[in-house]
């Protein structure tokens, strides 16, 4: 009898002690709905042999079933934090080490590391981003990371050429940027403002760039569309223009502009090809903006079909940007040439080779003045009145006509005067022959009436 109750006494003290070996409760089990024990396990570990070292306990707990068994490698941050204070555990698990870090259980993570919701220590540090400044091998400073240079130390310098932020747990508030969305965005312990994407668009890092932005190279979302032009249609002051009808010669290249700030517009997607689109307006609103499509990158000006730094010899930017010929209109004062083809020389367009060079030989037997847009001075003829005036351009003095009158050009020669072959106001001989019988006759007349 007496050793019976021995035999109970023992099996009594080892079931405690096997009892004993089970975990505390760690709350990774799935809650159920009816109350009562968690429904599973299935919180406590990366797969269904993890997740079987768990037995459901109260509400939404479960805890590690025995303690004292090596869980080998599938010891996890649940395991560490069940079975630290038991009695007896396995060598894995130590009396406040809670938290997983690498292949063990510890106190607490280490610097640059932070426990997830799981108790797994992870890297707050962000990913690397190739934004540091080239060296080997490590990057020298991480410099082109930030808008300001005093605050570099927000990133660590990586291998080169990268860097990466040293801490996604902090709320980077006006420093956020492009470079630190993309870094931090894959971090499991970031800051939320980092959890909507890799690129930043405004004040916010965003999974993508949002309808007429696109991505530069540091992951920053950048207008599409190009700078303002003053070609729109003014509406009330200090509102938008009222529409860009200014801007393009239809209707299809006025709907390329978007209505600006009045009397301003801009072309909406300067990454879009114009293609026989293009014009001056165009130019000068894409030149120079993000991401423009090539058509643009050479200039501000139009010149023939395509965009231009500057009008080509012997033309000029007219008000639309487009770069018009200065030169003048054809005159018949050249040497006539092969029929079809050009004049032979200017020599009838002026009285000395000064003014012959100011003509450009043009289809037989025309001349035309080559640059309209100079100050004749007195190299002023007839020939030069009639081919710049009405010229894009033209200097002032070609403004008033076609025909030269004394030192100026002129609509129609005066009273008394006529022009001839050279476009030049010559006193009119019959004119003057009529004025000067009807002259003798008055003054005969006269004399009769005083005899």
């Amino acid at each position: 009898m007496n050793k019976l109750l021995g035999i109970l006494a023992i099996m009594s003290i080892t079931a405690s002690c096997v009892n004993a070996t089970a975990g505390d409760d760690v709350n990774c089990g799935t809650a159920n709905s009816a109350g009562g024990m968690a429904s599973d396990c299935n919180g406590c570990g990366a797969n269904s042999t993890i997740q079987g070292l768990f037995s459901a306990s109260g509400a939404s707990n479960c805890k590690v079933t025995d303690c004292m068994a090596d869980p080998g490698s599938n010891l996890n941050g649940w395991m560490c934090k069940s079975c630290n204070n038991v009695s007896g555990a396995n060598g894995a698990y130590y009396q406040g080490m809670i938290y997983f870090e690498g292949f063990q259980c510890v106190v607490q993570c280490d610097p640059g590391s932070a426990p997830d919701s799981n108790n797994i220590c992870q890297a707050v540090g962000g990913g690397q981003v190739s934004c540091g400044t080239p060296s080997f091998p490590f990057s020298t400073d991480c410099i082109p990371c930030v808008k300001d240079a005093s605050k570099q130390n927000l990133f660590s310098p990586n291998i080169s050429p990268n860097c990466s932020v040293k801490d996604c747990t902090v709320d980077p508030g006006s420093d956020l940027n492009g470079w630190m969305c993309k870094s931090c965005n894959s971090n499991l312990k970031a800051h939320s403002v980092y959890s909507a994407g890799t690129f930043f668009s405004g004040s916010a890092c965003v999974a993508s760039c949002p309808t007429g932005y696109v991505a530069d190279s540091n992951n920053n979302c950048q207008a599409t569309n190009g700078g303002d032009v003053g070609c729109g249609t003014a509406g009330t002051a200090g509102g938008k223009a009222t529409d860009c009808k200014g801007c393009g010669a239809n209707s299809t290249i006025q709907g390329l502009f978007s209505v600006s700030g009045t009397p301003n517009c801009k072309v909406t997607d300067c990454t879009a090809n114009p293609g026989s689109n293009l014009n001056g307006w165009m130019c000068k609103s894409c030149n120079g903006a993000f991401n423009a499509h090539t058509a643009y990158s050479a200039g501000k000006l139009l010149s023939g079909t395509a965009c231009v730094a500057s009008c080509p010899t012997g033309y000029a930017a007219d008000s639309n940007n487009t770069c018009q010929a200065t030169n003048g209109g054809d005159v018949d004062c050249g040497t006539a040439g092969t029929a079809g083809g050009k004049a032979t020389d200017c020599n009838g367009c002026g009285s000395n080779s000064t003014i012959q060079g100011l003509f450009s030989v043009s289809g037989t037997p025309n001349c035309k003045v080559t640059d309209c847009t100079a100050n004749p001075g007195s190299n002023l003829n007839g020939w030069m009145c009639k081919s710049c005036n009405g010229a894009f351009n033209a200097h002032t003095a070609y403004s008033a006509g076609k025909l030269l009158s004394g030192t100026a050009c002129v609509a129609s020669c005066p009273t008394g005067y006529a022009a001839d072959s050279n476009n030049i106001c010559q006193a009119d001989p019959i004119s003057t022959t009529s004025s000067y019988l009807l002259t003798l006759a008055f003054t005969i007349l006269l004399l009769c009436l005083l005899i």
